[in-house]
């Protein structure tokens, strides 16, 4: 059986300024909110590498490598299996560029902890998108 982990977190609304906020050279005001987040990881063959779905949406599905060399990490989108070409997303990317180099810088994770690959499935509460009623 796969280990699996969930975590959720709060989420927030974006109140005033950008999506630009996500760069610390930009500001802006985000207000907590009660509904939630949540990822699900599990180990998946394939080593080293990231499947990163979200299932509320259509084909969000975004595959990765990841590489650890002379102290550095690479993160690179790749091609799914299927050989469909999802676009890319730059905040998964970016999210998992930053949680992999500190997981290998700070926390001293070796890049062997990658050899059955992860599957991450990423989801928000209902209450974050827009629910329309369908017109006939």
């Amino acid at each position: 059986m796969a280990n699996t982990t969930t975590i959720s977190s709060p989420g927030k609304v974006l109140a005033a300024g950008g999506y630009l906020v996500l760069d610390p050279a930009y500001s802006g005001v985000v207000i907590s909110t009660s509904s939630r987040f949540y990822s699900v990881v599990q180990d998946r063959g394939g080593t080293n590498r990231i499947r990163v779905r979200s299932p509320q949406f259509i084909d969000a599905v975004w595959n990765y490598s990841v590489e650890l060399k002379d102290q550095s990490i690479k993160v690179e989108q790749i091609a799914s299996s299927t050989g469909t070409n999802t676009p890319k997303n730059k905040f998964v990317h970016l999210a998992l560029l930053h949680t992999l180099s500190f997981a290998f810088s700070e926390r001293n994770v070796s890049v062997e902890a990658l050899d059955k690959g992860l599957d991450i499935v990423i989801a928000g509460d209902n209450d974050f998108y827009s629910q329309r009623a369908k017109h006939p």
